[in-house]
């Protein structure tokens, strides 16, 4: 073999590998009081902000979000993620909530009617996370299979139900979740979070060759045959 094709053939995995990692998908967003966000009480504040990240892993989707709340408002008591309907507890895994290992209720029905759901504007379905550390800033990370859609959310604190509950949710929760695909930032103020639909295969990223790399890799095994016609 000669020098040129042993310069080929290595860079070959390397172009491979660097299209593999383009390909990865992650998704950010953002929703703040006074653009996406109904509030009540003390946190209808200008620092009452809501950001997700969702990204692509080798074998499953990583779901990131964090609500900042105004000092002296009071910390959160349970937030509320809404999903699809047919999702099950399997479908989340390795739960985090600032740090700490935790874990999650339901997937159920939320009443808005319910004394524990002030302020909640309608019923969702989703699941709802107690164990909260009592921060100003509440972090939820999780996993699952599950690929991202459009949905809403709701929180409150720790006061008990009527005068001076603080509650906040996306004021897209009443409107009709997009159907269109996941994408940066946010549609009628809706949120991502996971579908109905499974990952199989798992979302792995998969190589897309760049154009000339498919006529390269036509091209590897007659110059390899030519050069050893030559060597002989």
């Amino acid at each position: 073999m000669t020098r040129r094709h042993v310069v080929v053939l290595a860079f070959l995995p390397a172009l491979l590998l660097s299209t593999a990692i383009c390909s990865a998908q992650t998704y950010t967003g953002s929703l703040s009081w006074d653009e996406g966000i109904d509030a009540t009480g003390a946190w209808q504040s200008p620092v009452t902000t809501f950001d997700w990240t969702v990204e692509m892993k080798t074998e499953y989707w990583n779901y990131d979000y964090t609500l900042a709340l105004p000092e002296g408002g009071g910390a959160t008591s349970h937030f509320i993620l809404e999903t699809s309907l047919d999702l099950t507890a399997a479908d989340i895994f390795d739960v985090y909530i600032n740090g700490q290992s935790s874990s999650f209720d339901g997937p159920q029905t939320w009443l808005a009617t319910e004394p524990s759901n002030p302020g909640l504007p309608g019923d969702i379905y989703g699941i709802k996370f107690d164990d909260l550390t009592e921060t100003m800033t509440l972090r939820i990370n999780f996993n699952s299979y599950r690929v991202p859609v459009w949905a809403d959310f709701y929180a409150k604190d720790g006061n008990a139900g009527g005068q001076g509950t603080n509650a906040a949710w996306n004021t897209g929760l009443l409107v009709a979740d997009p159907t269109v695909a996941a994408g940066n930032g946010t549609i009628n103020n809706h949120i991502l979070a996971p579908d109905t639909e499974i990952v199989q295969p798992p979302p792995g990223p998969t190589p897309e060759l760049p154009p000339g790399a498919l006529l390269l890799l036509t091209l590897i095994p007659a110059a390899w045959a030519g050069g050893r016609a030559k060597k002989k």
